[in-house]
């Protein structure tokens, strides 16, 4: 400790008595008052504290114990009045009164009438067994029969209102269409005001659409996947989307779908793509795109067809499909490419294709006698079954279970070309005429001169002789050896090498 802070060891009575003075007249008054009393003793005397009326820390606690169990009473009242609400919603759902001002919504959404069995509903949804809705008559749509319901509904649902939600999801649906009469329409439900049935999403696992017994023509789908989207994009269009299934169009031969986009609006029905392929076949594809208008009798519906890799029996049939195989493609540069039909009689439709030969795949003739009889003539097995790796065109037509090739054309250089019409009947019977080609240095290289009688002289490079088809598919006849042996006359006489060549 330094030397100036050090105080004196020894005091007198004087200055202990003025230092203690100093001292407590240096204190804060509230600290206390030093007194001496009689008997020369010292004491501090403090003045007694008043305690405060007031005191702000402890009144804000609790002031804030007061707000938070206030604020736990509401919370729990207001629990139990949505517990009630629920629980009564719950209930009033699944009540009779529910059930029929439910239905009475579909029907004045469909136009349809409506049988609902097995309806339920909780908190989180709805489910109901079946749903069935007949058409009145003149409606393209006859009946739809749902089962295994299951909806993801929204809490005003239980109150009244619009009964909707994100999803309704069925486990199958069976659709029967039949012909339209004049002034009938899909959508002759009430569509003024708020949608009395919304949902953003109507999802089918198992779709189902057939014709009913006045329509036996018209398309069938089996097996398909479907999502109706009430209104989706920009334009806020109906949107169905399937995906998968079995289908059957008038005019084509089985196919299977492999998914298909269609809107609906403005009285028409537009088909944005359908993508099809042909049996087992993967790698072959048609589409189809086109605009439905109306569902009136005498309504067209027009769609485009579009051919890539496509089997050639896939548009021929399995008994035609004998006669030429391959694959061909759709010729982008010809506007025939169509798939037209009736809206009243889809029977009646006309599928009409332009193809022209694929590069992955030539195509291969086979099955006619005349082609066994050339490869005999010409001692060249190619001639049995002749393949075409390009050079192939002509028009397929099918309508009423017929199936015709037109305008066939057909060539492999220096060998041999085909040109003609080819049609089979609905029964199975085979027509047409057929002009073969042969390259005069084959003719002339032949082991026989028997051709020359029957073939004209050339053109196009070609030498060709022309034979009526018949019979079938599976047995076809033509009159090549009916010309082969029975040769027209000749004006001129017979030289020495046809008098000295062997005869067959």
């Amino acid at each position: 400790m330094s030397t100036g802070s050090r105080e004196p060891e020894n005091y007198s009575i004087d200055d202990m008595m003025e230092r203690l003075k100093q001292k407590s007249g240096s204190e804060d008054p509230e600290d206390g008052e030093l007194v001496i009393r009689s008997d020369g003793s010292q004491a501090i005397r403090v003045r007694k504290r008043k305690r405060r009326s007031k005191q702000p820390i402890k009144e804000r606690q609790q002031r804030e114990q007061r707000v938070k169990f206030a604020r736990l009473l509401s919370a729990f009242v207001v629990c139990l009045l949505l517990v009630a609400v629920v629980a009564g919603g719950v209930i009033y759902s699944n009540s009779r009164l529910f059930r029929d001002a439910l239905v009475e919504k579909i029907s004045a959404a469909t136009g349809a009438q409506v049988e609902m069995r097995q309806f339920r509903m909780n908190p989180t949804g709805a489910n109901a067994d079946r749903l069935e809705l007949a058409w009145p008559p003149g409606n393209p749509l006859e009946s739809l029969n749902v089962r295994g319901l299951r909806a993801d509904t929204s809490i005003t649902s239980f109150f009244g209102g619009a009964f909707a939600g994100e999803e309704l999801i069925t486990a199958e649906a069976t659709l029967t269409l039949r012909s339209p009469v004049d002034g009938g329409d899909i959508l002759v439900g009430d569509a003024s005001g708020a949608p009395a049935i919304d949902f953003k999403r109507i999802a089918v696992h198992r779709l189902h659409i057939h014709p009913g017994e006045d329509i036996g023509g018209l398309l069938r789908l089996r097996e398909s996947e479907a999502s109706f989207y009430p209104r989706i994009g920009s334009s806020g269009r109906p949107q169905m989307r399937l995906n998968r299934g079995d289908l059957r169009v008038p005019g084509l031969p089985d196919l299977r779908l492999d998914r298909a986009l269609i809107e609906f609006g403005n009285g028409e029905t537009e088909l944005i793509v359908a993508r099809l392929f042909h049996g087992d076949d993967d790698v072959g594809e048609m589409l189809l795109s086109g605009i439905m208008q109306g569902f009136e009798p005498t309504a067209n519906a027009s769609l485009v067809v579009q051919l890539s890799d496509f089997q050639i029996d896939g548009l021929l049939g399995e008994r035609m499909g004998r006669l030429i195989r391959g694959r061909i493609n759709s010729r982008g540069e010809d506007n025939v490419r169509e798939l037209s039909f009736p809206t009243g009689d889809p029977a009646a439709g006309t599928l009409e294709v332009a193809f022209g030969s694929s590069l992955n795949s030539p195509l291969r003739f086979g099955g006619f006698n005349f082609m066994g009889e050339l490869a005999l003539l010409l001692n060249d097995p190619w001639f049995e079954q002749p393949l075409f790796e390009d050079n192939v065109s002509g028009v397929i037509v099918r309508q009423g279970g017929a199936v015709e090739i037109r305008d066939l054309l057909a060539e492999s250089r220096n060998r041999m070309a085909l040109r003609g019409n080819l049609r089979q009947e609905a029964n199975g019977r085979l027509s047409g005429r057929l002009e073969v080609g042969l390259a005069g240095t084959m003719v002339a290289a032949a082991p026989t001169r028997r051709l020359d009688a029957v073939i004209s002289e050339g053109s196009g490079g070609y030498r060709w002789i022309a034979l009526e088809i018949g019979g079938t598919a599976n047995a076809p006849t033509d009159n090549f050896m009916a010309q082969i042996d029975n040769p027209p006359p000749t004006t001129g006489g017979a030289t020495f090498e046809d008098l000295t060549r062997p005869r067959d």
